[in-house]
């Protein structure tokens, strides 16, 4: 194999390494494993990084957590009874023996889920911001609704008194017409049956 062919070779497995990271980590899917998934993990870990764990320096930056218990000789009395004074001294040196890193708000798992929780409250803040926003942009939608069918129906009612009061004054029209056309009917009658008289 080349070098060519071998860094090509490593890239896609790094690729493949990160896409199923990725897709494990995101929840409500599937776990995604491949055939060199536990190789891959062991070079990159949780940095995902192929870095020495320590360096020349990484003394001073970070202190060595003291992971070794220390066993000492307690001595018991034989006596039945035992002081007080030797029953706290038992449990100081408890205290001394156990000194290991626990889980708890110092791992990563739960800075992670302080972050996700974090995350979800600064959601639900901002979803309320939202919701008020989006009721006020629906109560002013709705006011301009109902300004815009208030005026559109007082149009309505002005154009129909219009028309109505056009009817009336037509019909005034037309009613003086007929009553004009009648009296000249009338005389034309009357001259008429004037005329046939003679």
């Amino acid at each position: 194999m080349s070098t060519d062919q071998v860094r090509w070779k490593m890239n896609s497995l790094h690729k493949k390494y990160k896409e199923c990271c990725d897709n494990n980590n995101k929840s409500g899917r599937g776990v995604i494993n491949f055939k060199w998934y536990n190789q891959m993990d062991e070079i990159f870990g949780k940095d995902k990084d192929a870095i020495a764990a320590h360096t020349v320096s990484s003394n001073i930056i970070l202190p060595e957590v003291n992971r070794t218990r220390h066993k000492e000789n307690i001595h018991v009395p034989t006596s039945p009874v035992a002081g007080t004074s030797q029953v706290l001294q038992i449990n100081k040196n408890k205290e001394c023996t156990s000194q290991t890193q626990r889980h708890g708000t110092g791992t990563n798992l739960a800075k992670k889920k302080l972050n996700i929780e974090k995350q979800w409250l600064q959601f639900l803040e901002n979803k309320e911001v939202r919701d008020a926003a989006r009721d006020k942009r629906h109560e002013q939608s709705q006011e301009r609704a109902t300004e815009d069918f208030n005026k559109k129906k007082e149009i309505a009612l002005k154009k129909l008194k219009d028309k109505e009061n056009r009817h009336s004054e037509i019909m005034e029209i037309e009613k003086t017409k007929c009553n004009l056309l009648k009296k000249l009917l009338q005389q034309s009658n009357v001259k008429n049956n004037s005329e046939f008289d003679e």
